[in-house]
């Protein structure tokens, strides 16, 4: 298997719960750190080094290829996010964005499908 990518120091701090609305925002997304998701925490090395793989395969990465992604999707902290931000009535759209790497420098964090391995 490759070796993961070198990763970034340019991380976003992670949003505190009574701040979701103040960095939705003002950032234009919420950072729930990994260790309020309620999912085990080697999870996310797990998706992490399965998209490494399928990108050094020239595969796409989707829910399909790594269905671990799904369990982030329905983690109880991620729910009760979306739960605080827009309510209880809310969906996902049946397609994901997921990248195992950091955007560039002028990211603006909307619109994410034309981001990633093709920018």
């Amino acid at each position: 298997m490759p070796e993961p990518a070198e990763r970034t120091d340019r991380y976003l701090p992670s949003t505190p719960p009574e701040h979701l609305i103040r960095d939705f925002v003002s950032r234009g997304l919420v950072i729930v750190a990994p260790e309020d998701l309620g999912v085990p925490t080697d999870l996310h090395e797990t998706i992490y080094r399965n998209e490494i793989e399928l990108l050094a395969g020239r595969k796409r990465v989707t829910a399909t290829s790594v269905p671990e992604i799904l369990d982030v999707i329905r983690a109880p902290g991620l729910v009760a996010a979306c739960n605080a931000l827009v309510g209880k009535n809310w969906a996902i759209v049946p397609f994901t964005h997921n990248t195992p790497f950091a955007s560039g420098g002028h990211d603006q964090h909307w619109h994410k499908d034309d981001n990633g391995p093709y920018n």
